[in-house]
Protein backbone atom coordinates (compact mmCIF):
# COMPACT_ATOMS: atom_id res chain seq x y z
CA UNK A 1 0.00 0.00 0.00
CA UNK A 2 1.30 2.99 -1.19
CA UNK A 3 1.08 6.63 0.98
CA UNK A 4 -0.11 9.82 -1.11
CA UNK A 5 3.50 10.95 -0.40
CA UNK A 6 5.22 8.10 -2.27
CA UNK A 7 4.97 7.49 -6.09
CA UNK A 8 3.80 4.92 -8.04
CA UNK A 9 7.58 3.32 -8.20
CA UNK A 10 8.13 4.07 -4.59
CA UNK A 11 10.38 6.88 -4.38
CA UNK A 12 9.40 10.00 -2.44
CA UNK A 13 7.11 12.34 -4.31
CA UNK A 14 7.12 15.62 -4.68
CA UNK A 15 6.74 18.05 -1.38
CA UNK A 16 7.56 14.86 0.42
CA UNK A 17 11.21 15.73 2.30
CA UNK A 18 11.74 12.07 2.58
CA UNK A 19 13.10 10.56 6.01
CA UNK A 20 15.32 11.63 8.77
CA UNK A 21 18.54 10.76 6.87
CA UNK A 22 21.63 9.50 7.97
CA UNK A 23 22.61 10.44 11.82
CA UNK A 24 24.93 13.18 11.91
CA UNK A 25 28.50 12.61 12.56
CA UNK A 26 28.67 13.68 15.85
CA UNK A 27 25.96 11.54 16.84
CA UNK A 28 27.67 8.24 14.73
CA UNK A 29 30.50 9.33 16.49
CA UNK A 30 28.56 9.49 20.42
CA UNK A 31 27.63 5.66 19.73
CA UNK A 32 30.83 4.49 18.48
CA UNK A 33 32.29 6.11 21.91
CA UNK A 34 30.08 4.33 24.07
CA UNK A 35 30.35 0.99 22.32
CA UNK A 36 34.53 1.15 22.40
CA UNK A 37 34.26 2.01 26.44
CA UNK A 38 31.18 -0.79 26.68
CA UNK A 39 33.70 -3.05 24.63
CA UNK A 40 37.52 -2.22 25.55
CA UNK A 41 40.11 -3.65 23.13
CA UNK A 42 41.02 -6.62 25.68
CA UNK A 43 37.18 -7.61 26.23
CA UNK A 44 37.07 -7.41 22.02
CA UNK A 45 40.18 -9.24 21.89
CA UNK A 46 38.94 -12.42 24.22
CA UNK A 47 35.65 -12.13 21.79
CA UNK A 48 38.10 -12.06 18.32
CA UNK A 49 40.13 -15.03 19.86
CA UNK A 50 36.80 -17.24 21.05
CA UNK A 51 35.19 -16.83 17.56
CA UNK A 52 38.49 -17.85 15.71
CA UNK A 53 38.45 -20.79 18.08
CA UNK A 54 34.95 -21.61 17.54
CA UNK A 55 35.43 -21.35 13.64
CA UNK A 56 38.41 -23.64 13.69
CA UNK A 57 36.21 -26.23 15.26
CA UNK A 58 33.91 -25.78 12.59
CA UNK A 59 31.09 -23.46 13.80
CA UNK A 60 30.02 -22.37 10.44
CA UNK A 61 28.26 -19.52 11.97
CA UNK A 62 31.80 -18.05 13.63
CA UNK A 63 33.60 -18.75 10.13
CA UNK A 64 30.68 -16.55 8.54
CA UNK A 65 30.62 -13.84 10.80
CA UNK A 66 34.55 -13.19 10.39
CA UNK A 67 34.65 -13.77 6.63
CA UNK A 68 32.24 -11.20 6.45
CA UNK A 69 34.03 -8.65 8.16
CA UNK A 70 37.18 -9.78 7.20
CA UNK A 71 36.26 -10.00 3.67
CA UNK A 72 33.32 -8.88 2.21
CA UNK A 73 29.95 -10.17 0.57
CA UNK A 74 30.48 -10.74 -3.31
CA UNK A 75 29.66 -8.29 -5.38
CA UNK A 76 26.25 -8.64 -7.60
CA UNK A 77 27.83 -9.16 -10.72
CA UNK A 78 30.01 -12.41 -9.09
CA UNK A 79 27.88 -15.51 -10.83
CA UNK A 80 27.92 -13.61 -14.56
CA UNK A 81 31.55 -13.21 -14.06
CA UNK A 82 31.64 -16.43 -13.38
CA UNK A 83 29.41 -17.67 -16.32
CA UNK A 84 31.67 -15.55 -18.53
CA UNK A 85 35.27 -16.99 -16.99
CA UNK A 86 33.86 -20.37 -17.77
CA UNK A 87 32.63 -19.67 -21.28
CA UNK A 88 35.54 -18.63 -22.37
CA UNK A 89 37.25 -22.10 -21.27
CA UNK A 90 38.66 -21.55 -17.42
CA UNK A 91 37.24 -24.21 -14.77
CA UNK A 92 34.66 -22.80 -12.26
CA UNK A 93 37.27 -23.53 -9.43
CA UNK A 94 39.93 -21.11 -11.33
CA UNK A 95 37.37 -18.64 -12.45
CA UNK A 96 35.99 -18.84 -8.68
CA UNK A 97 39.80 -18.23 -7.45
CA UNK A 98 40.39 -15.85 -9.76
CA UNK A 99 36.78 -13.50 -8.74
CA UNK A 100 37.80 -14.25 -4.98
CA UNK A 101 41.08 -13.03 -5.07
CA UNK A 102 40.46 -9.83 -6.89
CA UNK A 103 37.95 -8.79 -4.24
CA UNK A 104 39.31 -10.59 -1.50
CA UNK A 105 43.15 -8.46 -1.95
CA UNK A 106 40.76 -4.84 -2.04
CA UNK A 107 39.18 -5.35 0.45
CA UNK A 108 41.95 -7.03 2.92
CA UNK A 109 44.29 -3.80 1.99
CA UNK A 110 41.32 -1.39 2.71
CA UNK A 111 41.01 -3.63 6.19
CA UNK A 112 44.91 -3.65 6.62
CA UNK A 113 45.62 0.44 6.14
CA UNK A 114 43.03 1.25 8.54
CA UNK A 115 44.21 -1.37 11.82
CA UNK A 116 46.60 0.30 13.83
CA UNK A 117 50.47 -1.50 13.77
CA UNK A 118 49.58 -3.14 17.14
CA UNK A 119 46.56 -4.88 16.19
CA UNK A 120 47.25 -6.27 12.52
CA UNK A 121 48.83 -9.57 13.78
CA UNK A 122 45.19 -10.90 15.02
CA UNK A 123 44.10 -9.06 11.90
CA UNK A 124 46.08 -11.66 10.00
CA UNK A 125 45.49 -14.81 11.75
CA UNK A 126 41.90 -13.94 11.00
CA UNK A 127 42.64 -13.69 7.47
CA UNK A 128 44.79 -17.03 7.23
CA UNK A 129 41.91 -18.90 8.91
CA UNK A 130 39.27 -17.52 7.26
CA UNK A 131 41.50 -18.43 3.95
CA UNK A 132 41.90 -21.76 5.08
CA UNK A 133 38.43 -22.42 5.83
CA UNK A 134 37.33 -21.55 1.89
CA UNK A 135 40.29 -24.41 0.99
CA UNK A 136 37.52 -26.79 2.81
Amino acid sequence: MLSESRQSDGRFGPGNPGGPGRPRRAVEADFLRTMSEAVPLDAWRRIIDSTVAAAEQGDSQARAWLAKYLLGTPGPNALTDIAADESDGLEIDDAVARAAKQDISAVISKIIEAIPLDQRPLLEAAIVLAIESCDE
